[in-house]
């Protein structure tokens, strides 16, 4: 797990989004990345958060994401192989039509 991983090694930092100092604070009600000194300024009676906290967080939405896009994925597919199946079967009947066709048409051809 890469998050577990980097919040082992306490590497985890983000840049401010003012100032470009190292920082671990991340303001909720921004959205934004901010170092203490420009949440302080700037974001007073934000809410704010670990940038750790934060990252596990979205780690954890994206990778709900990506399950749900797996599960419609897999649905489509499953869906494609049944379409596909159809339109064989299709080609097929279209196939044997044709011939029942060809063979009437020669045998009341050969009765004239």
């Amino acid at each position: 797990d890469r998050v577990t991983t980097l919040e082992q090694k306490n590497e985890v930092k983000g840049r401010c989004s003012s100032c470009n100092a190292t920082t671990s604070t991340f303001c909720e009600s921004c959205q934004m990345v901010q170092c203490g000194e420009c949440f302080v300024r700037d974001h007073n009676g934000h809410q704010f958060s670990d940038i750790m906290k934060k990252t596990k967080q979205t780690m954890s939405e994206f990778e709900k994401f990506v399950d749900e896009i797996k599960g419609h994925l897999e649905r489509t597919q499953h869906k494609r192989k049944k379409l596909q199946e159809g339109i064989e079967k299709l080609q097929s009947l279209l196939r044997e039509e044709t011939k029942r066709e060809t063979l009437l048409r020669i045998n009341h051809e050969n009765l004239n």
